[in-house]
């Protein structure tokens, strides 16, 4: 990385142990590119050889996919400044120096831009014409709008993509570590192993989780859950294995009033009461069956629309041909309305800097009629992402923290519902960064039946026990 150049090189401190050279990296890659010393090209490229730091699978970052502007690199270089003056270069102080620079801070909405943020998180796919007939005003007022939500609330449209239907398949796995277990090398190991999306465990509570992904087989699935069983026996207490079935997100704009969020008064009602009248029409990603005419690039276009789903055909072009992939945006195009129409995607929105300080992770064990109660209700609250299983469902929810404790008691006292078996809660964490699914296939190959692995490369026991 030393080749990249920026005008700020010396105050970049050097440093050699690769945790911490990481964290240098990413700011290095930022600064040059923000500074218009690097091509975004050549940044793709940078970011790839970032990609390689053992750091990397700890913490996912890429820099190019941050948002350019004055105030973030202000207050990144003074963050290194800070470090500096203090010599302060060990892995935490750079992580928090990098990452401290990119929070979103606490901003006012303004009634119009609230208007249009509520339109876009009911409906991201529209275009400006159709938001601005419906909300009653120009086109030109609703681009202005949706570009500061972007620079001032970190406004971004994502999707889900049903990986199932190219032979993939998520599994998350809470866990609890043994008090004998060695958890800082342990957890190296698990972030080592090539398959690993996410990977969260904090000193707050016991329990953690991680989330790997594999083909669709009942070779490699067989051999993963049978190391997660062994896994069990020297390295966890506690293990709960929940296969995807589902996924979606939800906001809940019309609660946010002067900068305040109201508590939703059908919230408790809906989950204990009320139940759901019409669950066919939740906002649900199933996880279908596998599709015979589905290509490599149409999942390859999938994956770049996680990004950003709004971006036109000739924006995912670009994205891939920094990846390599070249697909011209015809082909785009065409593979986008694809996946589309066949309901491969579902849509949504993210969102900070309204007060939504409060984070919290529910798994909940429990029989199916309870999944989709919890989905109805919890899209009544400020924002929420779930993730639902044969088992139960994995509820992430920000809210603000005023509000904290109210949510916290409806969602615990769950445990004492028939149909409930457990309630676990990982308290303050909103859903983390992971790595890309583009980076998770590149050890796979794709064939007549999708994509596929040799199934022994799944056995995360001996992978473990190999690293510790």
């Amino acid at each position: 990385m030393e080749r990249i150049h920026t005008p700020f090189d010396a105050i970049i401190p050097t440093v050699d142990e690769p945790s911490a050279k990481f964290y240098l990296d990413a700011m290095r890659i930022y600064l040059a590119l923000s500074s218009g010393t690097l091509s975004i090209e050549d940044a793709k490229q940078a970011v790839e050889e970032l990609k390689e730091n053992p750091e990397f699978s700890r913490s996912p970052t890429n820099p190019t996919l941050l948002p350019i502007g004055e105030s973030y690199r202000s207050k990144l270089l003074d963050n290194l400044k800070t470090l500096r003056k203090f010599n302060l270069v060990t892995t935490d102080s750079l992580r928090s120096a990098y990452s401290f620079a990119f929070m979103v801070q606490e901003t006012p909405i303004q009634s119009s831009d609230l208007r249009v943020l509520s339109y876009f998180a009911d409906h991201p796919f529209s275009t400006l014409v159709k938001a601005a007939e419906n909300l009653n005003i120009a086109p030109k007022t609703v681009s202005r709008s949706l570009e500061r939500l972007g620079d001032r609330n970190g406004l971004r449209f994502h999707c889900f993509l049903n990986q199932v239907a190219f032979n993939l398949q998520n599994i998350m796995v809470f866990f609890i570590p043994r008090d004998d277990s060695e958890w800082d090398v342990i957890e190296r190991a698990l972030y080592s192993f090539p398959f690993t999306k996410t990977l969260l465990k904090t000193s707050m509570t016991d329990l953690g989780y991680i989330s790997i992904v594999l083909p669709s087989t009942s070779e490699c699935s067989r051999v993963f859950y049978e190391s997660i069983k062994a896994l069990s026996t020297t390295v966890f207490d506690y293990v709960s294995i929940h296969p995807q079935i589902g996924t979606g997100a939800a906001s809940n704009i019309s609660l946010y009033r002067e900068g305040k969020w109201a508590f939703p008064d059908e919230f408790a009602s809906l989950i204990y009461e009320n139940g759901v009248k019409d669950p066919d029409n939740l906002p649900i990603l199933w996880s279908t069956e596998y599709t015979s005419d589905l290509t490599k690039t149409d999942f390859f276009i999938g994956a770049e629309m996680k990004l950003d789903v709004r971006a036109s055909p000739s924006k995912i072009s670009e994205g891939l041909r920094y990846r390599g992939i070249e697909v011209d945006s015809r082909k785009v195009a065409q593979s986008m309305k694809k996946l589309q129409n066949r309901d491969l995607l579902l849509p949504y929105v993210s969102f900070a800097g309204t007060g939504l300080s409060a984070n919290f992770c529910f798994e909940i064990v429990c029989e199916d009629e309870w999944k989709t109660r919890l989905v109805a209700a919890i899209g009544k609250i400020p924002t929420s992402v779930y993730y639902l299983s044969s088992r139960g469902i994995i509820i992430w929810i920000q809210v603000p923290s005023y509000h904290q404790v109210d949510y916290y008691k409806i969602l615990r006292t769950l445990e004492e519902e028939p149909g409930v078996k457990s309630v676990q809660p990982i308290m303050t964490i909103k859903q983390v960064g992971s790595r890309t699914i583009l980076d998770l296939v590149k050890n796979l190959t794709y064939g007549r039946r999708g994509w596929s692995g040799n199934p022994l490369e799944f056995d995360l026991a001996a992978h473990v026990a190999y690293r510790i």
